[in-house]
């Protein structure tokens, strides 16, 4: 985050700029089935207000 707040790109960015953006935990990206079900997991529990 320290880096995008930086960044005159990222700021820019309507949604950002409105504060209309969420921070997700990490999910490994190579992990294959096992990381899409979790991401999956992290993305509802957010959705539905939960703590992932």
């Amino acid at each position: 985050m320290p880096t995008l707040d930086n960044s005159p790109l990222w700021t820019r960015l309507p949604p950002v700029e409105a504060g209309r953006f969420s921070v997700l935990p990490p999910v490994l990206m190579f992990g294959m089935l096992p990381s899409a079900l979790r991401f999956a997991r992290v993305l509802s529990h957010h959705l539905e207000g939960e703590a992932a």
